[in-house]
């Protein structure tokens, strides 16, 4: 799956259309990242082939604090199912922001609460030593 901001969409749109929909062929997965973050994100759903929408961290931040974050959250996990695409929540920092999003249903987590972003050798010593 490949990972691309609105910001980028809007760059240059009818470029980024017709590159999407040749990845989309090829089978690949496309995610609009830190969604809820830019000026016309609703649209980026509409005209563009996504599978999945990440779920920016400045609204996972606020959860589960905030009720008024949670009800924008459980609203986008709700678009996001009847749109047929994956949710995803990035920047998951706190054990209890994981335990509200899982009870929300949005099961795909990415955040320090797993692990801090590794570089490659670190990745695959990781990996390694799980398959041994």
């Amino acid at each position: 799956m490949l990972e691309i901001t609105e910001s980028q969409l809007m760059q240059s749109p009818e470029r980024a259309l017709a590159q999407m929909r040749r990845l989309r062929q090829l089978g690949v997965g496309l995610a609009l990242d830190d969604f809820g973050t830019g000026y016309s994100a609703l649209h980026c759903l509409i005209g563009f082939p996504l599978t999945a929408l990440k779920l920016d961290r400045s609204l996972i931040q606020a959860v589960p604090d905030s009720p008024r974050a949670g009800i924008v959250l459980r609203h986008l996990q709700q678009l996001a199912g009847e749109l047929e695409l994956i949710a995803v929540a990035e920047g998951v920092e706190t054990p209890a922001q994981q335990a509200w999003l899982l009870a929300q249903g949005i099961p795909l987590l990415q955040g320090f609460v797993f692990s801090p972003a590794l570089d490659e050798c670190k990745l695959l010593a990781i990996l390694d030593s799980q398959v041994a």
